[in-house]
C-alpha cells in the first residue's frame, strides 16, 4: 500500500475490512493511527486476517489514541497472545465497541482481557461470538457485568 499523505480532517470511519494481513497496511495503518493523521472514531479491520503478530503493531497505535471509540477485529486470527497485547493497547482507551467475533481468543484469551474488560467505563457493546470460549471463560463473563 502507498502512502497516500495526510488524510481529511473529517474522516471518522477507517474501513479496510477484507483487506488480508500485509506488513506494509498494517504499518501504515499503525503510524496513522500513532501520529494522529487520522482522527478516526471507528476503525474497521474485519477479515483482514490479522494473528497475533499483527496485533503487536496494531496495538502499539492504540496505547496512546483517545479518539477511537470502536474497534471491529471480527473473523480475524487473534489468539491468546493477540488478547493480551489488545488489552494493554486498550488499557486507557475510550473504546465503547469492541468486535472480536470469530476469532481464536478462547478461555486463555478471554482471561487476558477480563482486566481490561472488568475496569472499562466506556465500554458498552463487547462481541465475543465463535471464539471457542469453554466453561472457564464463561466464568469470567458475570465478574465483567457493571457494579454501579
Amino acid at each position: 500500500m502507498e502512502p497516500t499523505g495526510d488524510c481529511r480532517p473529517n474522516l471518522r470511519t477507517l474501513d479496510l475490512s477484507g483487506n488480508g494481513y500485509d506488513d506494509n497496511l498494517l504499518v501504515e495503518t499503525e503510524a496513522r493511527i500513532r501520529g494522529k493523521t487520522v482522527d478516526c472514531t471507528t476503525i474497521d479491520l474485519r477479515c483482514c486476517r490479522l494473528d497475533d503478530e499483527a496485533m503487536e503493531l496494531l496495538c502499539q497505535a492504540l496505547v496512546n489514541n483517545k479518539s477511537i471509540t470502536t474497534l471491529e477485529l471480527r473473523s480475524n486470527q487473534i489468539g491468546e497472545t493477540g488478547a493480551q497485547q489488545l488489552a494493554r493497547g486498550l488499557h486507557e482507551s475510550t473504546i465503547n465497541t469492541l468486535l472480536l467475533g470469530h476469532n481464536r481468543l478462547g478461555d486463555k484469551g478471554l482471561k487476558h482481557l477480563a482486566g481490561f474488560l472488568a475496569s472499562s467505563i466506556t465500554l458498552e457493546v463487547l462481541d465475543l461470538s465463535d471464539n471457542d470460549i469453554g466453561e472457564i471463560g464463561m466464568r469470567l463473563l458475570p465478574s465483567l457485568s457493571y457494579k454501579g
